[in-house]
């Protein structure tokens, strides 16, 4: 709780902040400070005799907690995003925990004491257990434990969130933490912008903030201390900063910076219908990331040159279930006709490990998820799951220009297993006499070190190469993107994995295949023009992305970015890296970095 929080003397009088940039954009107005209240529990005993009655409360409570969940995954599926609603997944696990129900029924039962003691007691333990693992994912589960322990409590008692449904006028919410469900219960249209305390780029209220399009600054330490109810905030996004109280001229200065970006996002909407192509005549593809979810007549417009990551797995996460069939091919149709010809890549199911649907993924406990069975290892144990979705691919392939992606592949062996198994599929379908396109290219989903190191040896067997840099920054440096404790060292522009991607897009060009990046590198303008330079021919983003990576695009000579590769690949380290990518932005697209062009530049 904030009220535990020791702050300094220098921290309490503290104006200007600087945490980790989680969305974009700027935005100016009053401070909300949400604490969010630790309901009292009243000690109560119970006799031998009202131990039934109590235990049968408990379980009404986690009927309703399991109801609310649901209710809200569902909402943000519905308003938001498959893959956000993902996050609530833990939630769930967490309140059909069946080791946590029969801690709390055993102190219940043998101490007599009410449920909501029973339920706190129990939280609280398991918490302080998950928050002392040395595995990050485990310690990000001490979080889920208490939000649900919190809301069984407030069910046991009959009282609701602390949540205001309305504020007289938009505010910025400033907290220590928000969780998933008091993210998306925020108030819609009356939330300028989110600044926490705690928090990564990959944390749940980056995740619902960066899918509700709303500015937001994490991991600033005390801010929720520092900052009063109603003061004025100064938000930038971009450059992950926060301002509380300025003075008159900052304010200023803030406004103009505000009009600066208006006027950008409409060259922006000029730019976006155009190809990315740069002032000395380089051309390179840019396309979306999208799965089942998206609005495919929007995606059917000129802008969208195509797919170039298609998540498979949302359908299962949506379903609960692994979808029949006819149900993927419903689904991956409805994308392949959107894009009238142009190129879809389906990537096979990517899940296992920490992501299960109902009784898909489900391998066992597993001490670290992230290194087990995951994506085509689980498929290539789970036979017929994979064999149903590659028939389901290669039924639609004749609807366009769809290709197949394997992920997380780690050597040649596995790649030739599941080339074998698309070729077992081809053969059952000719046999029933369903048409399908006999040379669908497919490819290697490249976000393992091991996939980038052979690469040569993989480009000889696949029609394409697509770096998942999210995965291979994570597992190059030994950093979970998802821990605030180590999210400094999470870096894309690291000397190893830019070493890695440069090996994997030479590999493909010396055997002439296409590379495409579709990691978040690839969405970031500054980092796109870099991958662009390393010879990179096709960059794959969210929607919302497009705009500015073509804009920054088309504003860099190839020969500039050209030279920037050569440069980067001589830094010392990251951070030399990343500037120097600043740097060339700052003379050819200034705006994109939210600075006036001049003659300086």
């Amino acid at each position: 709780m904030n009220s535990d929080k020791v702050i300094t003397e220098a921290e309490q009088s503290a104006k200007h902040f600087t945490g980790i940039s989680a969305v974009g954009g700027l935005v100016r107005g009053p401070a909300w400070v949400l604490h969010i209240r630790q309901e009292e529990i009243t000690y109560r005993v119970i006799t031998q005799e009202q131990v039934a009655d109590e235990l049968a409360r408990f379980h009404l409570a986690l009927k309703e907690t399991r109801a609310q969940i649901t209710q809200l995954a569902e909402q943000v599926a519905e308003g938001v995003g498959v893959e956000e609603a993902g996050v609530f997944d833990a939630h769930l696990m967490v309140v059909d925990d069946e080791l946590l129900i029969g801690a709390v029924e055993e102190l219940v039962r043998e101490s007599y004491i009410c449920a909501e003691v029973a339920v706190n007691r129990v939280a609280q333990k398991y918490s302080a257990k998950f928050s002392a693992m040395d595995d990050a994912y485990m310690r990000e589960r001490s979080s889920d434990i208490l939000d649900i322990g919190r809301r069984v409590v407030r069910n046991l008692l009959g009282v609701a969130d602390t949540i205001p449904s309305s504020f007289e006028r938009p505010h910025i919410i400033v907290a220590d933490d928000l969780t998933p469900s008091q993210t998306v219960t925020l108030p819609r249209g009356q939330v300028l912008g989110i600044v926490t305390d705690r928090g990564s780029v990959t944390s749940h209220t980056a995740i619902i903030a960066r899918a509700l399009g709303i500015p937001a600054v994490v991991g600033l330490r005390n801010i929720s201390v520092a900052v009063r109810h109603g003061d004025e905030v100064l938000l930038d996004g971009d450059r992950g900063t926060v301002k509380v109280r300025p003075t008159a001229a900052e304010a200023a200065d803030f406004e103009e910076a505000q009009r600066s970006r208006r006027e950008w996002r409409i060259e922006l909407g000029d730019v976006e219908e155009k190809s990315a192509t740069t002032p000395d005549g380089h051309t390179i593809r840019v396309l979306v990331n999208a799965d089942h979810t998206f609005d495919w007549q929007e995606l059917s417009s000129p802008w969208c040159e195509g797919v170039g990551l298609y998540r498979t797995e949302s359908l299962w996460l949506q379903l609960g279930r692994a979808p029949t069939e006819d149900e993927q091919v419903a689904a991956y149709g409805k994308a392949a006709r959107a894009m009238k010809g142009r190129q879809v890549v389906f990537r096979v199911l990517d899940i296992g490990g920490d992501k299960s649907f109902g009784d898909v993924g489900e391998g066992g406990e597993e001490a670290n998820p992230f290194l087990g069975l995951r994506s085509i290892r689980y498929l290539l144990r789970e036979r017929e799951v994979f064999r149903q979705q590659l028939r389901a691919i290669l039924r639609v392939s004749t609807l366009g220009d769809v290709c197949v992606m394997y992920p997380m592949v780690c050597d040649l062996a596995e790649l030739k297993e599941a080339d074998a198994l698309l070729q077992e599929c081809k053969a059952e379908l000719l046999g029933e006499g369903v048409a399908f396109n006999d040379k669908m290219a497919q490819g290697v989903m490249v976000e393992i070190p091991s996939a980038a190191i052979m690469a040569s040896q993989l480009a000889r067997h696949c029609d394409f190469l697509c770096l998942g840099t999210n995965d291979l920054t994570q597992y190059t440096l030994a950093v979970d993107r998802a821990n605030e404790n180590v999210a400094a060292l999470y870096q894309p522009t690291h000397p190893a994995v830019l070493w890695l991607v440069r090996e994997t897009i030479e590999a493909a060009r010396d055997r002439k295949l296409w590379c495409s990046v579709c990691g978040e590198m690839a969405g970031d303008p500054l980092l796109a023009v870099l991958l662009m330079g390393m010879g990179a021919d096709t960059l794959s983003m969210s929607p919302a992305a497009v705009p500015a990576v073509k804009y920054v695009i088309s504003k860099t000579p190839y020969a500039d970015a050209r030279r920037l590769a050569r440069a980067v690949a001589r830094a010392g380290n990251g951070e030399q890296a990343l500037e120097m990518c600043r740097d060339l932005i700052l003379r050819t697209a200034p705006e994109a970095l939210g600075v006036e062009s001049n003659s300086s530049c």
